[in-house]
């Protein structure tokens, strides 16, 4: 039994010895609700558990791998700043992990918080991506899952974000399937209720 304690106990040492600390202080989130809001896709998009925040320092504190600390320093580098460069494609390919993409989107046309928590909800519903999480202020759209579906993010945002238009526009899901994702604009409905 001794033996079978001790073998436990250095498994998990040895494990928490992987695990690094690193703070992020939040310089352009001017707000306690946006800097919750980073802490929130920093936590999430990483996958760190061991997250704490400071809301009079502006910090977020975390405690997680390399490879999790690099994708923390990534996001925190392209939400925490004054300039958005939402033409720019934001896209981080996490090392070793495959056919894993975060990908940045910022939402120009969006009228409203509501218009973009709307988008976000339509882009997590139709691509079938559950790590889908914003940041309200600059209208950061934050997404996790394989470039297939990151894709069909792509196309769905670029088309959501345009002007109404009468003729539908279509995406064929690459693959065996025969799966499409059709965006149509309702040209006869006089408000939002009908």
């Amino acid at each position: 039994t001794a033996i079978a304690l001790f073998s436990t106990g250095l498994f998990a040492q040895t494990q928490n010895n992987d695990l690094r600390d690193r703070i992020f202080f939040l310089t352009h989130t001017p707000t306690v609700q946006q800097f919750q809001e980073v802490a929130t896709v920093i936590r999430t998009i990483a996958d760190i558990r061991e997250v704490s925040t400071d809301n009079d320092q502006k910090s977020v504190a975390v405690r997680a791998t390399a490879g999790q600390i690099d994708i923390a320093e990534w996001l925190f580098n392209e939400l925490d700043t004054q300039t958005v460069q939402a033409s720019v494609p934001h896209e981080y390919r996490v090392p070793g992990g495959g056919d894993d993409v975060i990908r940045l989107f910022y939402l120009t046309q969006t009228a409203t918080v509501q218009d973009f928590q709307e988008v976000a909800a339509a882009v997590r519903t139709i691509t079938n991506i559950t790590r889908v999480f914003t940041y309200n202020a600059p209208k950061a759209l934050v997404v996790r899952d394989t470039a297939e579906r990151i894709q069909m993010a792509e196309w769905l945002v670029k088309e959501l974000e345009q002007p109404a238009s009468p003729s539908p526009h279509e995406y064929r899901v690459p693959g065996p399937n025969d799966d499409v994702v059709r965006v149509m604009f309702l040209a006869k409905t006089g408000s939002v209720q009908a």
